[in-house]
C-alpha cells in the first residue's frame, strides 16, 4: 500500500467517523469538544508519526553504513584471494622441488650442530684446565673436589659422545680418501684432570681415618662424587649401557681401598708374627709384641669409629665393613700364632684366647648394632682341605694343642686316682659309710682346669667341659672295668658305689658352675665403657698369671658346641655314675651268693632234711641279716634300700632255681616247706621293703608252689601261666625236673599224665613267644652278670643246669616295680 492510498483510506475512515459523531443535532453541540478531542489526538498522532519517521532515518543511516563496510570488505577480501592465488602458484613450484629443500635444511642443521660441536671441543682443554684449577685451588677443600667432579663428568660424558660420532664418522667414511683430524689432544686433558680427580677420592679413601679426623668434610666430599657416579652407573645400566665407558664401578672400588688401606695397617703385624714361627725366635716375647701391636690397632679403629661412620652414606655398612676386614686380617694373625701352637706354652695359649675373648668383647662394643655377625669365629675349623688335608683356623688349632695337653694331664692322673681307689683300704666316714678319695680328687683337678680356662673366656670352658666329660666316662669304663676284673671285698665295692652317689652328686655341682661361668661370659656384654684398651688388656708377663674368674665377663664368642649341648653332655655323663653305682651294687649281691658256704646252704634246698625242718631257710636268712647289717652301716640309705631289693630278688630267684633243679618228691610236707620259706622271706624282708614288693618278688616261688600242687592239665596249664607273668624265663624243659618229683611221689599222677602236661605247658611258653631262659635273664641289674660263683658248690655236671634255672628265674627289667 503506497502512501497515498494510506492517506485516502485515514481521509475516508476520518469522515465516516465524523458522520457517526454528528449523526444527531445534539451532537453538533458538542462539536467543540469534538475538535478539542480532536487537536489532542492530532498532536498525538503527529509526534507519534514524528518518532517513528527520526527512527526510520536512524536505520536507514545505519544501513548505508553497514554497506559501506561490506563494500570495503569485499574489496579486501578480492586482494587476499589474490595473494592466495598467487602464493598456491608459488607452493605450485616448490612441490617440484621439495627433495632439494629437504637435503639443504639437514645440511643447514648438521653445519649447525657441527659447529656447536667443534666450539665445545675446541673450549674442552679450556674447561679441563679450569677445572684441574679448581681441584689444585685447595688439597684439603671439599667443595672444590666436588666442584671439579662435576664439571669433568659433564666434559667427560661429552668427550665420549664426540668419540662415538667420531668413530661413527670412521665407519661410515671407510672408503673415502677424506682424512679425519685426531682429537686426542683435546681429550687427553679431559681424561688428565679426570685422572687427578679420581686420585683425590682414592687418597682420600685409603686415608679414611686421617682424613676423617682432621677434615670429615673432605672424606663425605670424596663420598658424594662416589654416590654421584654410582647414580650415573644405576642410569647407564637402565638404559642398557652398562658395558660404556662412563659407567665405573666406584663404590666396589670404595670398599676395596678399605680393605686395602686395613690391609697396609695390618701388615707390619702380619710381618712380625711370620717371625714366631722361627726356630730361634723368641715365641714368648714375640707374642707379647704381636698382641700388644694388635691391641693398638683395635684401639685406633674404636677411636675413629665415632668420626668415620657419620661421614659415608648409611647403606654402605662401614662399620660392619670394617670389622670384618679386621677380623679377616686378626684371624690371619691368629692363623700364623697357630702354626707354632706346639712351641707355646699353656699359658701363651690361655694369653691368646683371653686376647681374642677381650677382641670379640671390644668389637662387639664397637659394632653393637650387628650382634655377632663381626665377632671372630675362635672356635670353628675350616672344613676347606688342602691336598686331603683338613686346615685348621689358627684359634682351632690353639684349642685343639690345649685340649691335648689337658686331656693328657687329667689322663694320667685318672689312671692314677682309679688305681689307689682299688689298692688302699676304703675310708670311713663320720656316719660310717666307706668311701675312697677318688671322687675329690677327681672332681679337684677338673675344678682347677675349669678355673684356669674361666679366665680365657667361654670357648675354652666348653672345651675343658668337653674333655671333662670325656675324662668322666673314662673313669666310669675304668671303674667298671675294675669292678668287673676281679673279686673285690665288699668294703672295696660299697665304696665304690657311695662314690658312684659321691660323684654323681659333684658331677652336678661342676655342671651348674660350668653353666654359670657360660651364661657370665654370654652376659657379659661389650666390654668397660671407657679405659685405653676398651677392653683389651695390654699385653705382659704378669698378664698370663691370671686368677680364676679374672675376665669371665667376655663376651661368648661364635662356636660350633652349644651352651645347652655342653651342658647336656656333661649332665649325661654324671648321670653314668649312678649306673656305676648298680654295678658295684650287683657286684655286692654276686660275692654274697657267691660266698662259698651261703652257695652250699641253696645246694641243700628242695631235698634235704634240713630245708624241711626249716633250718637251712634260717640259715639263708640269719646270712642275710649278717651282711646287710654291715651294708646298712656301710652304705648311703638310697643305695642300701637298692642294694635290699637286689637281694630279696635274688634270693627268691635262688630258691626258685634251686627247687626246679633238686626238689625230689612233691608231697604236703614239700609243699607246705615251700609256702613256710614265703613266709620267711616276706616277714624278712618286709621290714625293709612294702609288703607289696615283697609279695611282688616272692609271687614266683608261690606261681611255682601252685605249679606243684595242681591236679589236673587244666590247673597245671593256668598255674604256668600265671608263673610266666612273673618269671618268664622258666622254660618247660626247666619244669621236668618239678614233673619227675611229683610222678615220683604221687601215685595218682603217671608219665603218660606228665606227658600231657609237659605238652600243654610247651604250647603255653610258645603261644607266650618268650625268648630261650638264656636271654631272658636281667631285670636285676645282678642278672646282667656271670652266674653266681657260688654255684661252684653244687656236683660240677649240675653246675650249668643250675646257672640257667638260676638266670631264667630272676626277673625281667619290664616286670620289676
Amino acid at each position: 500500500m503506497t502512501t497515498a492510498q494510506q492517506a485516502v483510506f485515514a481521509r475516508r475512515e476520518a469522515v465516516e467517523h465524523l458522520e457517526r459523531l454528528l449523526h444527531t443535532s445534539e451532537n453538533l453541540r458538542n462539536l467543540s469538544l469534538l475538535l478539542e478531542e480532536y487537536e489532542s489526538e492530532r498532536h498525538a498522532t503527529k509526534e507519534q508519526l514524528s518518532s517513528a519517521l527520526a527512527a526510520h532515518m536512524n536505520d536507514l543511516r545505519s544501513g548505508l553504513d553497514g554497506l559501506d563496510r561490506a563494500q570495503d570488505a569485499l574489496a579486501a577480501f578480492e586482494s587476499r584471494f589474490a595473494s592466495i592465488e598467487a602464493l598456491c602458484a608459488e607452493c605450485a613450484s616448490l612441490v617440484d622441488a621439495k627433495e632439494s629443500i629437504r637435503r639443504l635444511g639437514a645440511v643447514h642443521s648438521n653445519v649447525r650442530q657441527t659447529l656447536h660441536s667443534a666450539e665445545t671441543v675446541a673450549t674442552l682443554p679450556r674447561q679441563a684446565a679450569e677445572a684441574e684449577k679448581i681441584l689444585n685451588t685447595s688439597n684439603d677443600s671439599a667443595s672444590s673436589l666436588l666442584r671439579a667432579y662435576l664439571s669433568l663428568a659433564e666434559l667427560e660424558a661429552t668427550v665420549v659422545k664426540v668419540k662415538h660420532a667420531l668413530d661413527a664418522f670412521k665407519s661410515q667414511q671407510a672408503t673415502s680418501t677424506l682424512q679425519v683430524p685426531s682429537l686426542d689432544f683435546y681429550f687427553t686433558q679431559v681424561h688428565r684432570a679426570m685422572t687427578k680427580v679420581e686420585e683425590r677420592v682414592w687418597s682420600t679413601v685409603r686415608s679414611f681415618r686421617t682424613v676423617a679426623e682432621r677434615n670429615p668434610a673432605m672424606l663425605v666430599a670424596a663420598l658424594q662424587v662416589i654416590e654421584i657416579q654410582e647414580g650415573v652407573d644405576r642410569e647407564l645400566l637402565a638404559a642398557g649401557q652398562g658395558g660404556s665407558k662412563l659407567r665405573k664401578g666406584w663404590r666396589a672400588r670404595c670398599m676395596q681401598q678399605l680393605a686395602a688401606s686395613l690391609q697396609e695397617s695390618f701388615a707390619p703385624l702380619l710381618q712380625r708374627c711370620s717371625k714366631i714361627m722361627a726356630e730361634d725366635a723368641d715365641v714368648e716375647q714375640l707374642l707379647r709384641e704381636v698382641l700388644n701391636e694388635a691391641n693398638s690397632l683395635i684401639l685406633e679403629l674404636k677411636k675413629t669409629r665415632n668420626v668415620v661412620v657419620p661421614c659415608f652414606p648409611p647403606h654402605y655398612a662401614v662399620l660392619l665393613v670394617i670389622c670384618s676386614e679386621c677380623n679377616l686380617h686378626v684371624g690371619s694373625m691368629l692363623d700364623l700364632v697357630g702354626l707354632s701352637a706346639n712351641r707355646l706354652s699353656n699359658g701363651d695359649i690361655l694369653l691368646c684366647m683371653r686376647w681374642v675373648e677381650e677382641y670379640n668383647k671390644t668389637m662387639k662394643l664397637i659394632n653393637s648394632s650387628s650382634n655377632s655377625k663381626v665377632l671372630l669365629n675362635s672356635d670353628s675349623t675350616n672344613n676347606c682341605t688342602t691336598n686331603g688335608t683338613n686346615n685348621f683356623s689358627g684359634v682351632a688349632m690353639l684349642l685343639e694343642k690345649y685340649s691335648s695337653r689337658v686331656a693328657e694331664i687329667l689322663g694320667s692322673w685318672l689312671s692314677n686316682i682309679v688305681e689307689q681307689d682299688f689298692k688302699g683300704e676304703p675310708a670311713i666316714s663320720q656316719a660310717g659309710k666307706l668311701w675312697t678319695p677318688g671322687p675329690v680328687d677327681l672332681f679337684r683337678i677338673l675344678d682347677e682346669q675349669l678355673g684356669v680356662a674361666a679366665t680365657a673366656g667361654g670357648v675354652l670352658i666348653r672345651r675343658v667341659a668337653a674333655e671333662a666329660a670325656r675324662m668322666l666316662r673314662s673313669f666310669q669304663q675304668l671303674t667298671r672295668g675294675k669292678v668287673a676284673a676281679s673279686e673285690h671285698p665288699l668294703e672295696i665295692l660299697c665304696a665304690v658305689a657311695n662314690n658312684s652317689q659321691r660323684c654323681h652328686s659333684l658331677g652336678l655341682e661342676f655342671v651348674a658352675r660350668v653353666k654359670d661361668l657360660l651364661e657370665t661370659c654370654g652376659g657379659g656384654g661389650g666390654g668397660p665403657p671407657g679405659g685405653e684398651a676398651g677392653g683389651i688388656h695390654s699385653v705382659s708377663p704378669a698378664s698370663q698369671q691370671g686368677t680364676p674368674g679374672s675376665h669371665t665377663t667376655a663376651t661368648t664368642l661364635s662356636n660350633t658346641i652349644d651352651d645347652s649341648e655342653a651342658e647336656a653332655d656333661l649332665k649325661d655323663a654324671c648321670s653314668s655314675f649312678l649306673d656305676i653305682g648298680d654295678v658295684a651294687l650287683s657286684s655286692c649281691v654276686e660275692t654274697v651268693f657267691g660266698d662259698p658256704g651261703f652257695a652250699d646252704l641253696f645246694g641243700r634246698v628242695g631235698f634235704s632234711d634240713g630245708w624241711l625242718s626249716g633250718t637251712v631257710t634260717g640259715s639263708v636268712l640269719a646270712t642275710l641279716d649278717d651282711f646287710m647289717h654291715d651294708f646298712e652301716t656301710w652304705l648311703q640309705p638310697q643305695l642300701y634300700r637298692k642294694l635290699v631289693d637286689l637281694l630279696l630278688g635274688e634270693t627268691t630267684a635262688h630258691f626258685v632255681a634251686a627247687v626246679t633243679m633238686q626238689l625230689r618228691s612233691v608231697q604236703e610236707r614239700e609243699l607246705k616247706a615251700l609256702r613256710r620259706d614265703v613266709a620267711k622271706i616276706k616277714s624278712f624282708f618286709g621290714g625293709l621293703v612294702s609288703s607289696d614288693r615283697a609279695a611282688l618278688e616272692c609271687q614266683p616261688l608261690m606261681d611255682t608252689i601252685d605249679f606243684l600242687a595242681s591236679d589236673s592239665v587244666e590247673s597245671f596249664t593256668l598255674s604256668y601261666s600265671t608263673l610266666l607273668e612273673t618269671a618268664p624265663g622258666i622254660s618247660p624243659v626247666l619244669l621236668s625236673n618239678l614233673l619227675a618229683a611229683r610222678v615220683a611221689s604221687d601215685e595218682d599222677m603217671t608219665k603218660a599224665d606228665a606227658k600231657e602236661v609237659m605238652e600243654a605247658c610247651r604250647q603255653v611258653f610258645a603261644g607266650k613267644k618268650q625268648p630261650s631262659s638264656g636271654s631272658s635273664a636281667g631285670g636285676a641289674p645282678v642278672a646282667k652278670r656271670k652266674a653266681t660263683t657260688g654255684s661252684r658248690a653244687l656236683p660240677g655236671s649240675r653246675d650249668a643246669a643250675f646257672m640257667a634255672a638260676l638266670n631264667a628265674a630272676r626277673r625281667r627289667p619290664d616286670t620289676a616295680m
